[in-house]
């Protein structure tokens, strides 16, 4: 059965930050489908954390004394670097590995997913029968 668990923004946290960090953390074990009203938006303001993540984590890697905590931050680099972001449809983007989508086309992503993170109101219907249809693994979060 799927994790269904349900996040709560503290005051002065910012979606696109708390978001940045969950998809480093999923990214690879499949697809990601991230739910919200202005999906182009939300894209752009993810992306701009992803990227200062990374700047983080590359100034990180040289002052790391240890050679494993060294390739730990390598492998995150590199899988950052790869992770590619859309809004556009698995159709016409079928290699990414993030989607923003807008409610109405969950039914057409849903089962695509492996994670999926929902910022904003959904059909609970809709919901449990992606959830029931997701990868074992799968894992859906509710942000608040």
């Amino acid at each position: 059965m799927n994790t269904i668990e349900k996040q709560v923004l503290d005051h002065g946290v910012s979606l696109s930050r708390e978001l940045a960090k969950d998809i480093l953390t999923r990214v690879g074990f499949g697809k990601i489908v991230v739910i919200t009203k202005q999906p182009n938006n939300l894209l752009a303001s993810v992306r701009k954390q992803w990227l200062r993540q990374m700047r983080y984590t590359q100034k990180l890697r040289p002052a790391t004394a240890g050679i494993q905590s060294r390739k730990k931050y390598k492998s995150q680099i590199t899988l950052m670097q790869h992770t590619n972001f859309t809004a556009k449809s698995p159709h016409a983007e079928f290699y990414a590995d993030v989607y923003f989508i807008i409610p109405d086309k969950l039914p057409e992503f849903g089962t695509l997913a492996i994670t999926l993170y929902i910022t904003c109101p959904v059909n609970k219907r809709v919901l449990e029968d992606i959830a029931r249809f997701m990868p074992e693994q799968g894992l859906v979060v509710i942000y608040k």
